[in-house]
């Protein structure tokens, strides 16, 4: 295994990447921690180069079978350059982001996907991320108004799930919800009015929508919702928090055994 000091010029490249714009334009992103690089090596998404600090070069010996991957070494102080942690870890990764064609789930015999539209906070959607990953979900929908999935907090807040699900972002939400109608899957949208998910009876095929956690579903997708169900309240809270909501109603859908 040959490690590399890393040269000031790739220095400056991997420190673009705390913008979106460079993300975007370069389809890579870095992640951080041993735990989500363990998790995107064991995926099959791309992951080119290895960092780490010098005291941490013993956490690459695990990596060294690995073909394709190339290993640097950065001093403490190079190592925050590119970290997006408060207190950084001192190991971190280029990865290729993985894009997912629409078509994929059209032709697939999934039947359950999760629509997300417009969300803004990335600990939200790494944490609803996390959670369909834990349920067993495969399929998830991500408008394109919400925000970036290589954002690092949604990286971090989905501890290396996104790694696990095929994700399709940058949608157009519209578009997207009526070609699946036309397959016979039925919108189901998400409020505090509705139907009661205790009482609510799925449909064989359906698309779960979750909206934008201060203003909800916009109106004009409600308007396509074929039902809207919600979380019965028993005490004086205004709303749930939009993850911890979409963690009921998942759980929910898998403890009827629901998802195939």
């Amino acid at each position: 295994m040959e490690i590399k000091r890393i040269t000031s010029s790739h220095l400056k490249e991997l420190s673009k990447l705390k913008l979106k714009k460079y993300r975007d334009e370069t389809q890579t992103f870095l992640i951080e921690t041993e735990k989500v690089i363990d998790e995107a090596i064991r995926s099959d998404w791309t992951v080119k180069e290895l960092f780490v600090t010098k005291t941490n070069l013993s956490l690459l010996k695990k990596y060294e079978d690995i073909k394709g991957i190339k290993f640097y070494e950065l001093s403490e102080n190079e190592f925050k350059k590119i970290s997006s942690e408060v207190t950084p870890s001192g190991i971190a990764a280029l990865v290729e982001k993985k894009n997912f064609n629409i078509n994929k789930l059209l032709n697939s015999y999934e039947n359950f996907i999760l629509a997300l539209e417009k969300i803004s906070d990335p600990g939200n959607l790494g944490a609803i991320l996390r959670t369909a990953d834990w349920f067993g979900f495969k399929s998830v929908v991500l408008s394109k108004d919400s925000v970036e999935l290589t954002n690092p907090k949604v990286i971090r807040a989905s501890m290396g799930s996104i790694f696990h699900l095929d994700i399709y972002d940058e949608i157009d939400f519209i578009q997207f919800l009526d070609r699946f109608k036309k397959d016979n899957f039925q919108l189901i949208g998400t409020s505090t009015k509705g139907k009661s998910i205790t009482k609510f009876i799925f449909p064989g095929k359906l698309v779960l929508i979750f909206g934008n956690e201060s203003q909800g579903i916009s109106q004009e997708i409600l308007s396509k919702c074929d039902e809207i169900i919600s979380i019965p309240s028993f005490g004086n809270a205004e709303s749930l928090n939009l993850a911890i909501s979409s963690s009921i109603i998942l759980y929910e859908l898998r403890r009827r055994d629901l998802i195939k």
